[in-house]
């Protein structure tokens, strides 16, 4: 099985683990690894530790240069496996609907959108 389609199972793993409570995601700051010497943004960097492995989904934002003073800004979502200096392993960037789906079920959890509805419902 190729590298790409480990990540993937992984990252439909953590999918599930994440939506049934198994797995905890903490807003944190990205690894020096991902901001220095770069011109890349990061957003919403996420991380929680799995089977004793570090895991990371984020979004990463480029500059995409049309020539050398005109560029725009192109945004996507990686997910990452760290070692335990926040040093990255592994990096998964290819655009995926189960890499959506996981940013989508960390942003809930960390964000406790069922509670916070909750609590406007009542």
């Amino acid at each position: 099985m190729s590298i790409e389609n480990k990540a993937i199972k992984l990252i439909t793993k953590l999918i599930r683990e994440t939506a049934s409570n198994n797995v905890t995601w903490n807003v944190s700051n990205p690894p020096r690894a991902l901001v220095l010497a770069t011109e890349d943004e990061i957003y919403t960097y996420f991380q929680a530790d799995y089977k004793d492995k570090v895991v990371a989904i984020f979004e990463r934002k480029s500059k995409y240069f049309i020539d050398e003073h005109e560029f725009y800004w192109t945004s996507s979502d990686v997910f990452a496996v760290l070692d335990n200096e926040n040093r990255i392993l592994l990096e998964f960037s290819q655009i995926s609907p189960a890499l959506r789906d996981l940013f989508s079920t960390v942003r809930e959890q960390v964000a406790d959108l069922d509670s916070l509805l909750d609590d406007l419902l009542e």
